[in-house]
């Protein structure tokens, strides 16, 4: 008896959420469609970037302490340590601005 409780629950709910309009649905076009799933894209690609630099920080930071450590006691750190961290933190930090060289670039050439 409770199986078919729940389980009226459950037509009824999803019932219910069928009459409320989505945007997407309610497109003139596909292109519209695809602006519209675009729009969370470029989101994501801006929180990626944020985080790209945040992360390249601390990578730079931890270079930084970890070349202190090694200039401390060299036998405990090696140095290929310091260098690895700071090729990934500047590798990190210029991430997004090759994305929009790449994006002006390509802009640029469909131009032409």
């Amino acid at each position: 008896m409770k199986k078919h409780r729940y389980l009226k629950s459950l037509l009824s709910c999803l019932g219910i959420l069928s009459l409320i309009p989505i945007p997407g649905m309610a497109a003139e076009s596909l292109g519209t469609i695809a602006n519209n799933l675009l729009v969370p894209a470029t989101g994501i690609a801006h929180m990626l970037n944020l985080a790209s630099v945040i992360c390249g920080t601390g990578f730079l930071l931890a270079a930084v302490l970890q070349y202190k450590n090694h200039r401390d006691n060299p036998q405990e750190v090696p140095l290929s340590r310091p260098v690895t961290y700071l090729i990934l933190g500047l590798a990190l930090v210029l991430l997004p601005y090759f994305t929009m060289i790449s994006q002006g670039a390509s802009f640029i050439s469909s131009l032409f």
